[in-house]
């Protein structure tokens, strides 16, 4: 049981990271990561607390109201109806070291998809397409917020650590025709890694 001096400072803890959700969604926003109300964002608080944006939410906009506290059951602790991906970031949050996860639809990678029916990033001929390529995994089409997508994800993150140990700590992956999630210690580091990665699909679109 918590004491008083532990609760209140667990409930500042969650109004601080409530806080940098809403500037990372409007960061996120700004470059076209979050048309609309696509995606979610979300901060593992403990081992059985996490915080993420509610669902309908407009992720540039979005004020500490917008994000909902769950547990690791998936229960809704307090806020609004919990994002349909839930699962998924929980599952995440299961098999890594993540403190944070962002979940983004970003243009240039699913134009590169779609342009291109695949997405290979390892065949650019730059550095930096070495170097993140290899922290990025693969699912397959399939519904979004399904516990079928959530189990991919788990897979796909498990298969991701085997062939390469430092994704435990930080990667992402791309869900086929839907969007990317990128997990990190922090948000700003799950944001830059997001950045990257879009940065290399637009380097690849103009290129081709």
């Amino acid at each position: 049981m918590l004491n008083r001096k532990n609760k209140l400072f667990a409930k500042k803890k969650i109004s601080t990271y409530k806080n940098q959700i809403c500037t990372i969604g409007h960061l996120a926003w700004q470059e076209g990561l979050f048309p609309a109300y696509n995606g979610n964002i979300s901060v593992k608080i403990d081992d059985d607390l996490m915080i993420i944006t509610s669902s309908g939410t407009a992720k540039g906009k979005l004020s500490p109201s917008d994000i909902s506290i769950m547990d690791k059951s998936g229960k809704l602790i307090e806020g609004n109806k919990l994002s349909t991906e839930s699962f998924l970031h929980l599952n995440i949050y299961k098999y890594t070291n993540a403190k944070s996860i962002i979940h983004t639809h970003p243009a240039k990678l699913l134009a590169l998809e779609v342009k291109n029916k695949a997405i290979e990033l390892s065949k650019l001929p730059i550095y930096e397409a070495k170097m993140w390529a290899c922290v990025l995994g693969f699912v397959p089409m399939l519904e979004p917020g399904s516990i079928e997508l959530a189990s991919a994800v788990s897979n796909s993150v498990n298969n991701l650590i085997n062939l390469n140990k430092n994704t435990i700590n930080l990667g992402a992956i791309w869900l086929s025709n839907h969007g990317l999630v990128s997990w990190a210690h922090d948000l700003n580091n799950a944001l830059n890694l997001t950045e990257e990665l879009e940065h290399l699909a637009e380097i690849d679109l103009f290129s081709s």
